[in-house]
């Protein structure tokens, strides 16, 4: 396995390179046969590392490749754009300004590269819907059901126990969360990880403290809610409507911002 994380840390770094070099060359010099096959080389290796971390059962390495695939794609979507500019506006300077197609251009960037950003660079929700009813079972035995949490806010923390890039997302959330405000669910429906005692008793180990929230066995319910990456969180105001639902790393702040605004 050590050696499989070498590898795929190598494949990171040239899909970076060739990410980067598609995005940024147009900026300076021309597109040339030479940077596309660069381009080519590192999305096909990022592809590859992809799959061999899903076969080899390493789910956690296959859910970072697939969020930084996507990165990949949108610095490509967005140096063909660049590209179409360039090669738009100089052909116009060439005939006479040709202003209608110089606009034209710009407009049809800025609007695919709104929806991109919109994408890249927030994953909330705009509108509020309310967190589906549930009535499960955690680690100890006890029931828990959406009416238990009437007229209160509380935060459903989405994710599995070999998710290890997972960690410091909880983490923080124990730090900020109230005890009896904090749900963890569990997204992953095979039985070698079905076990949520052995789930805490890891994220304590890894923590490094107790975990005084519910560990719960949840993958209908994850579905339900049509989970595209882990962890993802979902901060639920006392009307049971969901305000924020930020998925992947989070940074503390922001986490802290979240559950402010709806405690």
């Amino acid at each position: 396995m050590h050696i499989l994380l070498g590898l795929d840390d190598s494949l990171l770094i040239v899909g970076g390179v060739g990410a980067l070099s598609v995005t940024f060359f147009p900026l300076v010099f021309n597109f040339s046969q030479r940077v596309y096959q660069i381009a080519d080389f590192a999305l096909g290796l990022t592809v590859l590392s992809m799959f061999i971390g899903y076969f080899v059962n390493n789910h956690d390495l296959h859910y970072i490749l697939e969020d930084y695939l996507g990165i990949i794609t949108k610095l490509v979507e967005l140096s063909i754009l660049i590209m179409l500019a360039k090669q738009h506006i100089f052909t116009g300077r060439k005939k006479g300004l040709e202003i209608m197609k110089i606009k034209f251009t710009i407009s049809l960037i800025l609007l695919i590269l709104t929806n991109s950003l919109a994408g890249c660079l927030s994953s909330d929700e705009n509108e509020l819907d309310r967190f589906p009813s549930f009535n499960l079972v955690d680690e100890q035995g006890n029931n828990h059901n959406e009416s238990m949490y009437e007229d209160t806010p509380f935060v459903a923390y989405f994710s599995a126990s070999w998710c290890s890039h997972c960690k410091p997302v909880l983490g923080s959330l124990d730090d900020i969360i109230p005890e009896g405000q904090l749900i963890v669910f569990n997204i992953e429906s095979r039985e070698q990880y079905s076990d949520m005692n052995e789930w805490k008793d890891k994220m304590e180990d890894e923590l490094e403290r107790d975990l005084f929230h519910p560990f719960i066995h949840a993958p209908p319910l994850a579905q339900s809610l049509e989970l595209s990456k882990i962890p993802t969180v979902f901060f639920v105001n006392s009307d049971g409507e969901i305000v924020h639902r930020p998925a992947g790393l989070t940074d503390k702040s922001i986490l802290e911002d979240h559950w402010n605004s709806v405690s």
